[in-house]
């Protein structure tokens, strides 16, 4: 390695150890590793066997070529030469070794850009030292991680279970609750968050305290402060002291100790909130609840991210630097296509972890990349920027790097590999396929006639499936039978009254004659409720029973929105397609090019068509409603309803195509009411087109068409 003007080349460097390091031998998946501690900086870094050796010789009169000369050979798995130069460098950044009167070349640096996003993603901030606070309440801290308190903390959670098992319409109701957060509601659970969060880090630092001391080490220092992850500040505790316990199922316990104690904090909180009525405090306790002990589990205990599960793992496995050993086994994977290197049996499971694990972090970023979408657009696509250039831009940047490091020692390899790179970007970016997409509706016959309960009254007959000609439900109200014999009474009077004031006194005849009329008027309406309760069937129509059969004998509201059942005819059968707001625009100008096209329909979940449709109209009509609950959300739909809507209203604006059959006769094979989807062909457009578009519809809320 060559050093800038003014620096010394580190082969020619005569280093020696900095005062103080403090080293120790411990053993990580049965391979012995050393760990050295730099009280000046409170870092604590990990070396192999073979660069310990090379720190030994390292006396401020030997230079580090002299030293790597004197190593044996390295062995299976050990750094080589030019890795042992390269980690020095690093040391010296470090402070762990310094060179008297010369300046070393720096660490190679990230880009500038990298190094940015990095800043944006993920920074620190030191604010102090917890060890004090540590020191003084660790008795209070660890007792979750003591014997009888670890079996105080169990006894707790099964506590929480027990009273709330059996109250799944209050879980249900503050789930319901907490699925439509207010501004207000956020920034309170952001406050819970914090408050968990620092006892969730103070229960890292008293178990490593407990375990330090259970071989014989103190740990006196605990940096914290305050992490920024998308931008978003949240407490933290370095528990690095931990690498200096030799035992990994040791160190295992300080990193779930977190999670033990978000357990025994939402245990807790449980078990105080189900002696409470509804009210704002048992509210908070449930979103503690939530916070401390769901988003712990699925965060925290996860293995797939730099996390506690994470560290659980690599230390359990043995694997220290778990996430980059995976990252080196998917590039040795790569490097077959080049013949840079070949993967080792060993590569497998690790290859395996580090695809995992990317796919997890997709799954988080496309979770953050929704609820940008749901506050604005524009911080959406910011946030899809952002992963692009992480986990697309940059790894080809490092791709084609490494091409060019391998081309001098296999160009022919080099050369097709680059090749065959950039023809796969340019055929996704450039090269139009077929394109489609997938419409859900519903089978519809326009001669069906819902029946809705017109009135109050109590179901007292109901026919079964498939009756016809003849009565298939009805209601009855005694009350207002009741009502109309006391109209009918007071009719008579009325009637009497005119009579007598036709004869008496003739001025009171008006006045007689208009509250008989107000009578029957109100003795009408009170007839035309009556004979609503009675639905027969016409002629060639079939009854289907939906809520009437199990509500036989109840008492019914009137209801305009759910239907008690539904005559069937035997009219034409249409299918009603309901389109997104993505969808709308690029079919119905597909459908505008080619109005005449045959679109192939099935069952939903099924693979096979039916038949084939054609349009009615490609006209576009927007409307807010959906043809069918069936189509909703909560129903298993893939559209969303407005917030408290229970009805078909929808989220956002939809469109509505409907299709017929051709031949008519081939929608025989469906019934009313069956969910079908149609794949409907759209112009050829490249892949990457048609990913964008699919991540659009995916995540998108609010996108005018």
């Amino acid at each position: 390695m060559r050093g800038r003007p003014g620096r010394t080349p580190i082969e020619a460097a005569r280093p020696v150890l900095s005062p103080g390091i403090v080293a120790r031998r411990v053993v990580l998946g049965g391979a012995p590793s050393w760990v050295l501690f730099n009280p000046a900086t409170g870092r604590y870094l990990r070396t192999t066997p073979r660069g310990w050796a090379l720190l030994c010789r390292l006396d401020g009169r030997t230079t580090v070529a002299e030293a790597i000369a004197s190593l044996p050979p390295p062995g299976p798995g050990e750094p080589d030469d030019a890795a042992l130069r390269e980690g020095l460098t690093g040391l010296a950044a470090a402070g762990v070794i310094v060179v008297p009167g010369a300046r070393l070349p720096p660490p190679p640096e990230a880009p500038a850009g990298l190094a940015m996003l990095r800043s944006a993603l993920i920074t620190r901030v030191q604010l102090g030292d917890l060890g004090p606070v540590i020191v003084r309440a660790g008795g209070l801290l660890a007792w979750p991680y003591t014997r009888a308190g670890a079996i105080a903390a169990s006894a707790l959670m099964l506590v929480a279970a027990l009273l709330w098992a059996g109250r799944g319409e209050v879980v249900a109701s503050q789930i319901a609750r907490m699925a439509d957060p207010s501004l207000g509601d956020l920034t309170t659970w952001y406050l819970l968050f914090v408050g968990s969060k620092l006892l969730h880090e103070c229960g890292h630092a008293a178990a490593a305290r407990r375990m330090a001391a259970a071989e014989g080490h103190g740990i006196e220092s605990f940096p914290f402060g305050l992490a920024f992850m998308f931008l978003l500040p949240a407490p933290y505790v370095d528990v690095s002291g931990i690498w200096f316990v030799a035992d990994r199922w040791r160190r295992a316990a300080v990193g779930l100790a977190g999670i033990w104690m978000d357990l025994t904090v939402a245990a807790a909180a449980a078990s105080l909130a189900a002696f409470l009525a509804e009210g704002a405090l048992r509210d908070r306790l449930a979103e503690l609840v939530v916070i401390a002990s769901v988003s712990s589990l699925l965060f925290n205990a996860n293995p797939l991210v730099r996390l506690d599960g994470y560290y659980v793992l690599a230390d359990l496995a043995g694997i220290p630097n778990l996430q980059a050993r995976a990252v080196a086994a998917q590039l040795r994977f790569l490097g077959l296509v080049t013949g840079a290197a070949r993967p080792q049996p060993r590569d497998w499971p690790l290859a395996a972890y580090g695809l995992a694990s990317l796919a997890w972090r997709f799954v988080i970023f496309a979770g953050v990349f929704w609820l940008a979408a749901r506050v604005h657009w524009t911080l959406a696509a910011l946030v899809a920027a952002v992963v692009a250039i992480l986990y697309l831009v940059l790894p080809m940047v490092a791709g084609a790097r490494a091409l060019l490091r391998i081309g001098p020692q296999r160009p022919v390899r080099a050369t097709l590999a680059a090749a065959s790179l950039a023809a796969t970007a340019a055929a996704a970016a450039l090269v139009p396929v077929p394109n489609w997409t997938v419409a859900h509706g519903i089978a519809w016959n326009e001669s069906v006639s819902l029946v809705f309960p017109r009135a109050d009254g109590q179901l007292v007959f109901v026919a079964p499936a498939g009756a016809g000609g003849g009565i298939v439900l009805a209601l009855d109200n005694a009350e207002t039978r009741r009502l109309r014999e006391q109209l009918a009474l007071e009719a008579e009077a009325l009637a009497i009254e005119a009579r007598r004031a036709r004869a008496a006194t003739p001025e009171r005849i008006d006045a007689a004659e208009e509250r008989l009329a107000s009578v029957a008027v109100q003795d009408a309406t009170l007839a035309a409720e009556m004979a609503s309760w009675i639905v027969a069937a016409p002629p060639g129509a079939a009854w289907q029973p939906l809520r009437a059969e199990r509500l036989r004998g109840a008492w019914v509201r009137r209801d305009e929105q759910r239907p008690l059942g539904a005559l069937v005819g035997e009219g034409p059968m249409v299918i009603r397609l309901v389109l997104d707001q993505a969808q709308g625009p690029e079919v119905f100008d597909s459908l505008a090019q080619a109005p005449d096209r045959a679109i192939p329909v099935r069952r939903r979940g099924e693979a096979r068509p039916l038949f084939t449709a054609r349009a009615e109209s490609a006209r576009p009509a927007a409307r807010d409603e959906l043809p069918s609950p069936a189509l909703a959300a909560p129903n298993g739909g893939p559209f969303a309803l407005r917030p408290g809507e229970e009805g078909l209203r929808t989220a956002e604006r939809v469109f509505e195509l409907r299709l017929r059959p051709d031949p008519p006769e081939a929608s025989l094979a469906l019934m009313h009411g069956v969910r079908v989807e149609a794949r409907i062909p759209l112009p050829p457009s490249p892949l990457a087109q048609q990913a964008w578009h699919a991540a659009r519809r995916l995540f998108q809320q609010r996108l005018g068409a």
